[in-house]
Order: structure tokens, then sequence, then C-alpha cells
């Protein structure tokens, strides 16, 4: 789910995309748009009026909300298929995350809004990840939840990567789902429950709290204000 800075909300479905305007919902899908998805994965919002969409089957997506357009959206350089996770840094870095192509990012996204540009470039982060479920930065530091017990923090220095492997509890599998706060804790949804992961002076990043919930796994959480929504399977 995002929200633009116009208040509209994006839900990303199996359906297609729905898309509310405060008054009535719109979807778009294969069945009203030539060539889009029905299988929407994830989203980011880019400006006022310019989504990204990432599919499970056909890539990449923009849709200008000025225009009611949507588009697709090709690299020169790499074909991208099935997208799991975006993530738009303060930076105005966009990382692109795959459950089998690895991690990739667009040093200034702004190229993507341009419908001429076809000379667009994707940088590819020389490295094993396992299949990449979500991704959220907190400062410069990119986090990534993957099919491991391990939380991947990457920090990008211009065109060179530092890569932190943080080890979880031996009993999580996989990691799922990740938020961050206004405070730069970082909430992971696992498949035992939630940790809060906390940047402390003297340790670092180290776990400071876990939720055990009844019902696992935590596939989604949302943080507002001061309430955490966890979205579990089944």
């Amino acid at each position: 789910i995002v929200q633009d800075q116009e208040g509209y909300f994006y839900f990303a479905t199996n359906g297609g995309l729905s898309v509310f305007d405060g008054n009535s919902f719109h979807t778009y899908n294969y069945q009203n748009i030539n060539s889009f998805s029905n299988s929407i994965t994830t989203l980011v919002a880019l400006g006022d009026s310019i989504v990204l969409i990432g599919s499970r089957d056909k890539g990449l997506f923009l849709l200008d909300k000025t225009t009611d357009n949507i588009r697709p959206v090709f690299f020169y350089n790499v074909v991208l298929s099935n997208i799991s996770s975006l993530e738009l840094t303060k930076n105005n870095e966009l990382w692109i995350g795959t459950p089998n192509q690895g991690l990739f990012y667009l040093s200034d996204c702004s190229f993507l809004s341009n419908p001429d540009n076809n000379e667009i470039k994707l940088s590819y982060v020389e490295y094993p990840f396992p299949a990449i479920y979500s991704m959220t930065s907190i400062g410069d530091h990119l986090f990534i939840a993957s099919h491991s017990n391990v939380l991947f923090i990457v920090t990008r220095t211009k065109n060179t990567f530092s890569i932190e492997n943080k080890l979880l509890d031996s009993n999580i599998t996989s990691i799922y789902s990740l938020a961050s706060t206004a405070d730069n804790d970082l909430w992971i949804g696992t498949n035992c429950g939630i940790s809060i992961l906390s940047n402390q002076k003297d340790k670092g990043w180290s776990i400071d709290k876990k939720i055990a919930l009844p019902t696992n796994p935590i596939r989604t959480i949302s943080l507002v204000g001061d309430v955490a929504y966890a979205a579990v399977e089944g």
C-alpha cells in the first residue's frame, strides 16, 4: 500500500493495481490495459503524479496519474520480469530487489519519468543475495529481507558497497517484511513473529525487542504513528 502526496492510495493486488482517490476505487489490470500485469507485488511513489509499479511476471511499469496512462519500463542492459521489492531513498536512489536476479539500483530515478528515454541503464550489486522479499532504508543504509535468517545491510559510497550480514535467531527461516520508524528503529517480520532492531552506540545494529504473535508468518508490517499493523498468513 502506497499513498502519494495528494492523498491517493495505491494497492498492489493479484487482480491488478487498485487506486483510491478518496471517493472511489479504480482498478488497472490486463483486462483494461494492454500488456499490463494482474500480479502486482510492490509500489513506490516517485512524485505528485508518478507511481512505479513492480509485477511478478512482467517487470516494471509507470503510472502517470495526470494522463491516466500506464507504460512499461525497459532497461537496455538487463531484462527484469519478477520484481519483489522497490525502495526509494532520501537521495533519490531507486533500489530494485528480485527473487532470482539479485539487487539493482538506479542512481537518479528522475530518468524514469521521461517516456522518450530508452537508454536507462541499471547498475547491479555483485553479491549472492538469496531471494529478496522486502527492502527499506534508514539514513545511508539499505536493509534487505530475504529467504534466510540473515538481514543484509547495504551501504553505498559512490560505486563501492559495504554489505553487513546480521544473523538473526536460528529458528528464523525467512524474513518477509521490513518497516522503519521515525526514531530509525527497524521492525522485522519473520516466520517467528516480529523483531525490532535498533542502532545502539556501543553495539551497532542489534535486536532490542521481540514480539511473539499467535499467528505467523508476518507478511507485512505498516507503522502509522505509534501503531504497528501486522498482516499474517492464514
